[in-house]
């Protein structure tokens, strides 16, 4: 990783272009390095994928560090236009309820479902938050914790051809 790209070293090879963030070599969890977001423009993308697999189950995780009180994504996947409100679907691991994560997606009935962690996350601490789709609910846990299972009325709509944003 560095100031331009990071590789995804798993066999899918969702490589990410950087857009912003800063690569901090000694920055992370464990000091092994993380890309610091500065909370307004920053991201990473990765180039279309492939997004069939969240009509099954899936899990999305993330070690995240803020003390931001304002909305911000950690993880998301759009059909659309990025950025432009003129999104059809997204799945999103994100801090935009009360500090609080969120998970879920707009479902096959147009419906944006999710669930909310109990635990605040903009503390300045390191936290492990973890997203997980298990084919009727939505659950979100914090730390190793599951906070929140909601259960969903539809199914997770295709983002075939967008690529994952990170931050």
């Amino acid at each position: 990783s560095n100031n331009a790209f990071t590789k995804d070293y798993s066999t899918n090879s969702y490589n990410a272009t950087v857009n912003g963030p800063i690569w901090n070599q000694t920055g992370g969890y464990d000091g092994f390095g993380a890309y610091e977001f500065d909370g307004i423009s920053s991201y990473l993308i990765t180039g279309t994928t492939d997004n069939s697999f969240i009509t099954r189950p899936f899990t999305v995780a993330a070690w995240i560090k803020t003390n931001s009180t304002a909305p911000g994504t950690v993880v998301r996947s759009e059909i659309g236009i990025p950025d432009t409100g003129m999104v059809q679907s997204w799945t999103t691991l994100d801090s935009a309820a009360l500090n609080k994560i969120t998970f879920g997606a707009v479902t096959n009935n147009s419906i944006w479902e999710y669930a909310i962690s109990n635990t605040s996350v903009n503390d300045n601490v390191w936290h492990y938050v973890v997203g997980s789709y298990t084919g009727n609910s939505f659950q979100i846990y914090v730390d190793g914790v599951l906070e929140n299972t909601t259960p969903t009325t539809g199914i997770p709509l295709e983002t075939t051809g967008t690529g994952w944003y990170v931050g």
